[in-house]
């Protein structure tokens, strides 16, 4: 992820991974959630650092890129092809793993819509998080960058509804 999942601004146990893993834990769900995000990570980044968490055990991998495309306005059709290399070490690391994508964006753009994704969740049996993230103040830090706790938490239970269906049935 980038820095809104590193949680720059907050707290570590405010960043919406640990949020995602208390809620997780509070409905009986024994998973450890790694936030491996990064301020400024690009798919392109991503890609070229998967390899060393793949080295773990994993039941699941979620994805929370694109926003720094959308800002630096990179090709769509560059990101997908990266998108493609990235999904497809992760596939032959973990053939049957659920692979979620989410994009926490402030701004709405292609990297932020379902049918970007389209093909590649065809092609990697991966499942994309649409997401809602509230412009309006009361989420956001002074700076408007980042998600303050409660837009971490508002994220965190919006990530809740879309992986715990799938993680309770392979838990």
């Amino acid at each position: 992820g980038d820095g809104f999942t590193a949680g720059v601004g907050v707290k570590a146990d405010e960043a919406y991974p640990a949020v995602l893993q208390a809620l997780m834990a509070a409905n009986g769900h024994g998973i450890k959630v790694v936030n491996a995000g990064i301020k400024g990570e690009t798919v392109q980044m991503a890609n070229e650092r998967v390899e060393w968490i793949l080295q773990q055990r994993l039941s699941a991998m979620l994805f929370a890129l694109g926003c720094q495309e959308i800002q630096s306005q990179s090709p769509p059709e560059q990101v997908q092809a990266t998108w493609s290399s990235l999904l497809s070490k992760v596939r032959t690391a973990y053939p049957e793993i659920p692979i979620f994508i989410t994009t926490p964006c402030r701004e709405a753009g292609i990297f932020t819509e379902p049918a970007y994704y389209a093909s590649l969740m065809e092609q990697f049996d991966i499942r994309f998080i649409p997401l809602r993230i509230n412009t309006t103040e009361e989420w956001w830090l002074l700076d408007a960058d980042y998600l303050n706790a409660k837009g971490h938490t508002v994220l965190a239970k919006q990530l809740l509804g879309a992986v715990e269906p799938v993680m309770t049935s392979i838990q």
